[in-house]
């Protein structure tokens, strides 16, 4: 029994049956493989041999049978890989692309066993699935049981009738298309005196707390750990609700007297341009307080006493919009504030949301189910009150929690609490900008879309969102309102001829649309009635006339800001506009003749198409470039240069030419004149008696040379018109040509020699 078990041990031990390690397997398959590649190349190659022993049937049937067993035992390897095809019944090029597969395949596995069994992969975890169990029937008597509170879960809670707040505010609604003016009466806590100036290179107003906000620096109690208290619950804690501007100065004392309190704004933009701050809720350790804005909106900078204080910690979650809004609504301006998102930036948290800083400090679930409520509404639900609350009710324990977070994150300098001050001070020095129209904005709405619009449909977009802006600002309502962006696509991109085409493109119809239908249907048509050429025209000059717009303003005195790249000037360590006196002396002006504002060099840095004075080179750069270099800088001709000079060469090339050619054609005619001349003296001298032949041959034979020297002539000069020869007297007498007669061959008969084109002159 015992031997049993040992030789099952034994076996169990084995890499392969009948084999102990891979080596020694290894060694006997590759052994078989060398023997059965041995028999195959023994096998009669294919020709005239396989021919010849394929002729006998036992031949034939051996290959039929070994052909078979070989198939079968290629199938049995490959199905073993998991493939279920089969080398039978296949053609020999599929056979052979199957057999490719299947290497392939094998060799695949086999890379995957050996990385498993040298460590690099492991095998791979059961995936675990997260299945949501199913929920109970919210039924009528388990409602309450099952009825969400989760962050998830938001309501849209608006009134049908409220009246705009807008109508009653004192002070009016700037919504023109300019800059925002700060609106801060008082600037207390000043470190310099208040001064709204305008910044002409931003085109806009100065931060009036830039000063002191740059030079704010936390004291050293605010830096130190601290140990955390938390809150009372929200039933023990009193609630001060804030109405009347007496309250509102007896509030602004208490505030005076704490060293830190957590403020949370709520914002209402949905039916009004701009939109306004709603709801202002500010906690301390002892008392939770809610200030009514829309009441007490003209009066609300009386608070600024208490946010500019620098002695105050101010506690927000998320300040960037919070900062902006109580800069436009009440011109008040925060100094010293700890931002909790901006801590947990910095702390790496997995969300930033202010109800995960609660769950995580606090271990309270918040509710939003009115994060999207309509805070205009009067007088406020008490579940709204409470919403309020907890904004800022558990918001000075998380600042502690998340200070004494920071000090022991951070090093002995105490680097990243100091870096959440940092951050914090770049969110109160922004400035509130006014949302500005410009003519080209309708094309970031078009890109973000994603269609194709034509010329027509293009002129029919922008013009609505011109017509949506400007309504917009007059009504004080906000875009969105007066016509959503997706409906306002759909109007353009279908270009509606009736006005019922249009209210069918909205739905639902925003009130705005019905009341301005015709002004809409109007714009409709001046799109569908123009031609496209004219359109595109038409965008071509407002585009001309928006480039003639621009004004280019750069300061010349300013090197940060100049567009100039100075870099390359002799004296590299520039001086400021200080020491030197004025820096644009060291920047080109404009000159008198370009109309345009844009900066000008006399001559180019770098060009070849001038002449350069770079043959000059300084002493410092002779002792610095090697010898050899300094020679061929000298002896460089730019190629401008050696176009100039070739130029010149052959200029001086055709005058050549044109003067030999002029000197030949002088030659050929006073050589012609000559010949004529001696021919006629000669003639002369003869007898005049000749016979009337005679005097015909000489007098064909003197035409024939005045054709010939003609000819001669052509060649050389240009075609002129020839002029007719007038008829010579024949006899002696009459001066030095008289009784001349020359006898030409007619060129019919006797045609000139091509190798000689003197006349033929017979006596």
């Amino acid at each position: 029994m015992d031997e049993d078990i040992q030789e099952i041990e034994e076996e169990n031990s084995f890499f392969v049956p009948n084999y102990k390690d891979a080596s020694s397997y290894t060694q006997d398959v590759l052994r078989a493989i060398l023997t059965a590649t041995k028999s195959a190349n023994d096998l009669p190659s294919a020709g005239d041999d396989f021919d010849c022993y394929n002729c006998y049937p036992g031949f034939r049937e051996v290959l039929f049978h070994e052909r078979k067993s070989i198939l079968s035992l290629m199938t049995a390897i490959i199905q073993s890989h998991g493939m279920r095809e089969k080398f039978q019944d296949r053609e020999l090029e599929e056979k052979f692309d199957l057999l490719v597969e299947a290497n392939d395949t094998i060799l695949e596995n086999v890379s995957i066993y050996l990385d498993e069994a040298s460590g690099p992969k492991k095998s791979e975890e059961e995936l675990v699935l997260a299945v949501k169990p199913t929920s109970a029937i919210n039924t009528s008597w388990n409602k309450k049981q099952f009825s969400s509170t989760s962050p998830q879960s938001y309501k849209l809670l608006t009134a049908k009738n409220v009246s705009r707040p807008q109508l009653s505010f004192k002070d009016k609604v700037d919504n023109s298309n300019s800059s925002f003016i700060p609106i801060i009466r008082e600037k207390p806590h000043s470190i310099k005196p208040l001064a709204i100036t305008y910044e002409a290179d931003k085109d806009e107003f100065c931060h009036p707390y830039e000063w002191e906000i740059e030079k704010f620096q936390p004291q050293e109690e605010i830096l130190q750990e601290v140990e955390p208290v938390l809150p009372k619950p929200l039933d023990e804690t009193p609630l001060v609700i804030v109405k009347t501007e007496e309250q509102l100065k007896k509030i602004c004392d208490d505030l005076s007297k704490v060293k830190e309190i957590a403020v949370d704004l709520e914002h209402h933009a949905y039916r009004s341009f701009q939109g306004f701050t709603c709801l202002m809720q500010i906690s301390t350790r002892e008392t939770d307080y809610i200030v009514d804005t829309l009441e007490l909106r003209s009066e609300m900078y009386i608070l600024n006493e208490v946010f500019a204080n620098p002695k105050i910690v101010k506690v927000l979650h998320g300040a960037d919009m919070d900062i902006l809004w109580l800069q436009r609504d009440f011109g008040i301006y925060i100094v010293n504030l700890f931002d909790t998102g901006q801590a947990a930036r910095v702390l790496h948290f997995a969300h930033l949301s202010l109800a995960y800083l609660l769950k995580h400090y606090c271990k309270f679930d918040m509710d939003k189910r009115f994060q999207l409520a309509d805070w205009r509404i009067r007088p406020l639900p008490a579940e709204m009150i409470k919403y309020a609350r907890e904004d800022t009710h558990y918001l000075l324990y998380v600042y502690d929690c998340l200070k004494n977070d920071l000090l022991k994150a951070g090093n002995d300098m105490k680097n990243l609490l100091q870096s959440t001050f940092d951050r914090s001070k770049v969110i109160c020095a922004k400035k509130y900008q006014k949302p500005l129209f410009d003519d080209d904005k309708y094309l970031e709405l078009y890109k973000k879309s994603k269609k194709i619009f034509n010329a027509k449909q293009l002129y029919c977009l922008k013009e609505l969102f011109e017509w949506r802006d400007r309504i917009a600002r007059e009504n004080d309502e906000s875009i969105g309102y007066v016509l959503p962006n997706h409906m306002m696509l759909q109007i353009a991109e279908a270009l509606p001829r009736e006005q019922q085409g249009i209210l069918a493109c909205c739905n639902p119809i925003p009130p705005l649309v019905k009341q301005q239908l015709n002004e809409l249907h109007s714009i409709i048509l001046r799109a569908n009635e123009s031609s496209l050429k004219q359109l595109e025209q038409l965008e071509l000059q407002q585009k001309a006339q928006v480039q003639k717009k621009i004004n280019h303003q750069i300061d010349l005195s300013s090197f940060i800001h100049c567009p100039h790249d100075i870099h390359h000037l002799e004296d590299k360590k520039v001086k400021s506009a200080d020491q030197s006196g004025n820096a644009e002396n060291l920047l080109p002006l404009i000159t008198k003749k370009h109309s345009s504002s844009s900066l000008l060099k006399e001559k180019p840095i770098l060009s070849v198409l001038f002449e350069k004075s770079s043959k000059q080179i300084s002493s410092n750069m002779e002792q610095k470039i090697p010898e050899t270099v300094v020679n061929s800088l000298k002896q460089l001709i730019s190629p401008y240069e050696r176009y100039k000079i070739t130029e010149k060469i052959q200029c001086k090339d055709s005058s050549a030419k044109n003067a030999e050619t002029k000197k030949v054609v002088a030659e050929k005619e006073d050589n012609n004149s000559e010949v004529t001349v001696q021919n006629e003296h000669v003639n002369n001298t003869e007898d005049g008696g000749r016979n009337s032949k005679t005097s015909e041959k000489e007098t064909i034979s003197g035409e024939l040379s005045t054709a010939e020297a003609s000819f001669n002539e052509t060649q050389s000069t240009p075609l002129r018109k020839k002029k007719k020869n007038k008829k010579r007297k024949t006899g002696g007498g009459g001066g030095l040509l008289g009784g001349v007669c020359i006898a030409v061959t007619p060129k019919e008969k006797f045609p000139p020699s091509k190798k000689s084109r003197t006349p033929e002159v017979t006596k």
